[in-house]
């Protein structure tokens, strides 16, 4: 009975130092990481093709790939422009603007579109200086990207563009302040012929009456 006893305990506590020198050996071995995945130019169309998108590949000047898609919103016609780009590990979507060569932008424009910089998530105004134009653009890591964070890259720039109709299309563009200032002071704008008043005419001098000749006495015959 002793023997059996003791085989028992000697059995726990070869079962408890084995136990513990796996535990040991597991928790200190390194363990092979799956490195991230990262989109390349052919991932990234499989990916828009697999969200519904008609991606049409287009070269850049530099001869690089970038890929356009289209859509419609109901005050809106859209083109997104995306890309791939090794060098910096970052996948970058675009949205150009109208051309606003020739035109001067007023300074409350520039002032909202930096203003709203600092409230948007992943997408930024910028201004292109060569093309003249309003740029709505930005990145994001080009690790395990899903279609999940495409989709809402893509609704991000969607939507603030058409917020934002008022900044990047000139037509929309509100009076300039001196025009706005000229209509609210009609007073020292100059009059028009129509508003001028006529200067009181000078009132006819009354012509002094003439003498009357005296009658003739008759002549005595």
């Amino acid at each position: 009975m002793r023997f059996v006893r003791r085989c028992h305990q000697n059995l726990v506590a070869m079962l408890t130092i084995g136990l513990f020198a796996f535990i040991t050996v597991f928790a200190f071995t390194p363990r092979a990481y799956a490195e991230p995945k990262a989109l390349d130019d052919a991932g990234l169309k499989q990916m828009l093709v697999n969200m519904g998108y008609e991606p049409k590949e287009e070269k850049s000047a530099d001869g690089s790939s970038y890929f356009t898609i289209t859509g419609q919103a109901p005050d809106l016609n859209w083109t997104v422009s995306l890309s791939v780009s090794g060098p910096t590990g970052l996948v970058w979507i675009g949205m150009d603007f109208w051309s606003l060569k020739d035109k001067k932008i007023p300074n409350d424009v520039l002032l909202e579109a930096l203003e709203r910089n600092q409230h948007l998530d992943t997408v930024r105004f910028m201004y292109l200086k060569d093309a003249e134009k309003f740029r709505l653009g930005g990145s994001i890591p080009n690790r395990d990207i899903t279609p999940v964070e495409l989709r809402k890259l893509i609704d991000e720039t969607v939507n603030e563009a058409r917020q934002t109709q008022h900044l990047w299309n000139p037509n929309n563009w509100r009076a300039q302040p001196q025009k706005e200032e000229a209509e609210k002071e009609p007073d020292k704008a100059a009059p028009k012929e129509s508003d001028k008043v006529a200067a009181p005419k000078e009132p006819e001098k009354e012509e002094a009456p003439k003498e009357v000749a005296a009658p003739k006495e008759p002549s005595e015959n």
